[in-house]
């Protein structure tokens, strides 16, 4: 059995609803097992170098007992009470169970700093000796040594309080999608673990529209509060893995979610402004925007980009949201679209999060905004196209935006795009009844590539530097324009598809993870390129723009809205604003990849050369005879170029995908299903 969750009271007066009634919950469902051991909970209310001194003295404590905290706020308050138990005498006993492994052994064998790679991570993980076993759960024989003396009047004095107590107003309150405690927590625990095949075999359930919804075996917010000891779900599917496998030992990678938790609890534990720009050493500094009136139509869910909106209304509602969907929403209020700090979205996710750990919550905004642990700022999420490729009839739209039921599928997650006739007969007009997009997402992706591009360029520690000259742009790795005709739907009302539109469109129903979070890559992500840079959609509307001024309302503008620069133009002397500007302006994409000029200009001048031989008509038979022999050469020499850049292009594609296979992992346990 769990100990008991503290908490700072000041930190969880800013909590969401929902945050509250799953940790109330979470406490009565620990009395109640209590009292099947003839026991109860005690809860005392007060800061606790407040209360414990009172307490030691009215109960005469000889040992107080707590698990270890491995994060700064918590090694403070509990480095208060261990010394002020020092001063009455009471000896304290610390052991560590909120996660598998000793951080500070960790941190010692990589020469006393934390790994800030999970590849190196990982190889130190590697040579620890496995987590120590859980602990059996007590039993009655243990609890009768134990003499609690229990009062009439014990729920007076040290019961369970309830919301209505703490101020919070429980009318119309609508039922919770999650329930706190441990027997709720072993529920879902033996749930997960009838998935045999997926434990066996180690597959991850392809996303689409199902998995964006609260799943019943899900285990992150149990894990955050204690619910459910880390070390019981580790050796659970250890256990399970090798009697599927005639005892085989598990890979490392069927812990992802655990791992990446350790991860980031691993980088913070010594670090107390892990959760700020401000005097953090890992943290890129990155001049970003202050834009309070954007940043509020984010967090509640008025954006204009139906896919964006419908993911913070499941937060608000839930307290919960899919790994992708966090992914989603944290690349569009960062690097992706509103340039905002990754501060903002973190207090906020702080706020109505039921699984945000102060940790893995701080360590994953860093990670999605490039600005720690991550450093492929090009990659970004379409606020169009990446919910369309998981949810293309847009069900999950319709579910946390009623208002645009009725819209076709086709315009669901455009529906500015709409001829005017179907947004009346859908009964919701674009800037009345619902609101238009607040930025262009086409423009503003392309400058804040540009934008990050810089930053990072003056980072003298940036090992992608060589990267940078051929950084691809939204132009080079878009998905051509989205139309009705190559539009990928599967409701009754979508227009048939013929099979070039499904080609050109390059969608799947049921995509994989996506390459930027979190957390969670695996092997059959065959279609992993394309939900990276989904930009181009159709626009064919003119809009002023509510929080960041843009020139329409598309999420995307086709590629040839911009002018290409000249062939000599590197894509390194673009210019930057020398201010950051809330405005959105085009800039211009780098040439074609394809073919570089100089490789253009020698081709033709061969061509020119043969053929002028060949129409003098002068050369000799030997003559020809040994032009075409070097001609053959040069073509063979050519082939061998091309397969050696084919190579090197494979192999850095390999590179890129074991880089993502180990960032799609950052989901701590929250996709475990």
């Amino acid at each position: 059995m769990n100990e008991p969750f503290s908490s700072n009271p000041v930190q969880l007066d800013h909590h969401s609803l929902s945050i509250e009634k799953f940790l109330l919950e979470a406490l009565e469902d620990l009395d109640n097992s209590l009292r099947k051991l003839n026991s109860r909970l005690f809860v005392v209310r007060g800061q606790p170098t407040d209360v414990f001194p009172r307490l030691l003295k009215e109960w005469n404590v000889t040992r107080l007992t707590f698990e270890y905290d491995p994060e700064p706020y918590g090694k403070e308050r509990d480095g208060a009470i261990i010394k002020m138990a020092q001063e009455f005498g009471v000896e304290t006993i610390v052991r560590n169970s909120h996660t598998l492994y000793n951080l500070d052994r960790i941190i010692e064998m990589n020469n006393n700093s934390p790994p800030l790679t999970f590849k190196r991570f990982q190889t130190i993980v590697n040579r620890l000796e496995l987590p120590r076993r859980p602990l059996p759960p007590i039993s009655q024989q243990q609890m009768d040594k134990c003499h609690a003396k229990i009062a009439d009047n014990h729920d007076q004095l040290y019961g369970i309080p309830s919301l209505e107590e703490l101020g919070f107003r429980t009318v119309g309150l609508s039922p919770a999608i999650w329930h706190g405690g441990e027997s709720e927590a072993l529920d879902r625990l033996n749930k997960h673990l009838d998935k045999k095949v997926w434990v066996a075999n180690f597959e991850h359930p392809r996303v689409n529209m199902c998995t964006l919804y609260a799943s019943p075996t899900g285990l992150s917010p149990f894990l955050r509060f204690g619910c459910l000891s880390c070390r019981v779900l580790y050796y659970n599917l250890r256990e399970l893995y090798m009697k599927l496998r005639k005892r085989s030992s598990p890979p490392l990678s069927l812990f992802g979610q655990l791992l990446w938790r350790e991860f980031f609890y691993t980088a913070a534990t010594n670090n107390p402004n892990f959760d700020r720009m401000d005097g953090n050493p890992i943290c890129v500094q990155i001049p970003w925007d202050q834009n309070p009136e954007a940043l509020a139509k984010w967090a509640e869910g008025r954006t204009g980009f139906p896919w964006i909106d419908a993911i913070m209304t499941q937060l608000r509602q839930e307290g919960w949201i899919h790994h992708l969907a966090r992914h989603a929403v944290a690349c569009f209020l960062t690097r992706g679209d509103l340039w905002i700090s990754w501060e903002s979205g973190m207090k906020v996710f702080e706020e109505l999060l039921l699984d945000a750990d102060w940790s893995v919550n701080a360590g994953s905004w860093m990670w999605l905004s490039c600005s720690a642990f991550f450093q492929q700022f090009f990659h970004c999420y379409c606020p169009v196209g990446f919910g369309r490729r998981t949810d293309p009839s847009g069900d999950f739209i319709r579910h946390y935006i009623p208002i645009l039921k009725d819209y076709p599928n086709r315009y669901i997650y455009e529906p500015w795009n709409a001829p005017d006739s179907v947004q009346k007969a859908a009964n919701c007009v674009v800037g009345v009844h619902y609101p238009k997009p607040m930025i262009n997402h086409a423009e503003c992706s392309r400058l804040n590539i540009e934008r990050m591009k810089q930053v990072y360029q003056q980072l003298s520690h940036y090992r992608g530097l060589s990267l940078l000259a051929s950084v691809p742009t939204i132009q080079e790795e878009a998905e051509p324009p989205m139309t009705d005709e190559s539009q990928t739907s599967s409701g009754p009302d979508s227009p048939p598809r013929s099979p070039a539109g499904a080609e050109a469109a390059g969608c799947s129903t049921a995509p994989d993870s996506s390459t930027v979070c979190t957390p969670a890559a695996y092997a059959q992500n065959e279609d992993l390129e394309d939900f990276e840079n989904q930009t181009p959609c159709t626009s064919s509307n003119t809009y002023p723009s509510a929080a960041i001024t843009s020139t329409s309302t598309s999420a995307c503008l086709p590629p040839s809205t911009a002018t290409p620069p000249s062939p000599a133009q590197s894509p390194l002397s673009w210019s930057k604003p020398s201010t950051p500007s809330s405005s959105c302006p085009s800039l211009p994409p780098p040439p074609s990849p394809a073919t570089t000029p100089t490789q253009t200009s020698r081709k033709d001048l061969s061509r020119k050369v043969r053929r002028s031989q060949r129409q003098q008509g002068d050369c000799s038979a030997q003559q020809q005879q040994q032009g075409r022999k070097r001609g053959g050469q040069r073509r063979r020499e050519r082939m061998r170029g091309g397969r050696r850049e084919w190579k090197r292009a494979s192999s850095r594609r390999r590179r890129e995908w074991r880089m993502r296979h180990v960032e799609r992992q950052q989901d701590i346990i929250s996709d475990t299903r």
